[in-house]
């Protein structure tokens, strides 16, 4: 999170990248946030992360699952309703949406039916993914009035 530049974060990243899915599995979700943050605040890998994110959370190849799985922490192949929002998920879930395409990440939320959303908003974890999705200047106006 607090990498002073890309060439020092590329070095730390290539090790991390490939276990995300373990990290998750381990429950060091903040070591995910960390990256995630940081790569959102140096603009870069943003791409490769999603997707990896997406891979390690069992989601498809559009990523259809990705909001959900992201606030639960929770493989799509073991996710049920029932789970608690999951606090890193939640904050990791709001950095998705301030990278500079956020598009499948909005997909995903805009896809989810209003009884959800209700549910995650309303929740003291998972309402600032609302204020995150408002805020956001990489979000285009149709989407927050989707939303």
């Amino acid at each position: 999170e607090h990498v002073p530049n890309n060439e020092r974060f590329m070095t730390g990243f290539a090790e991390v990248l490939a276990d995300f899915e373990k990290l998750i599995q381990k429950g060091y979700t903040g070591v995910i946030l960390s990256v995630v943050k940081a790569s959102v605040r140096l603009k870069c890998e943003q791409a490769t992360i999603l997707q990896n994110l997406g891979k390690a959370l069992h989601c498809n190849d559009n990523l259809d699952e990705i909001a959900m799985t992201c606030i639960k922490m929770m493989p799509n192949d073991k996710l049920n309703e029932e789970l608690p929002i999951n606090l890193h998920g939640s904050l990791i879930l709001q950095e998705l949406l301030a990278f500079n395409k956020p598009i499948q990440i909005v997909r995903s939320l805009l896809n989810m039916e209003a009884h959800v959303l209700r549910k995650i908003f309303s929740d003291p974890r998972g309402s600032h993914i609302v204020n995150r999705f408002v805020s956001s200047t990489t979000i285009g106006e149709k989407s927050r009035d989707a939303l």
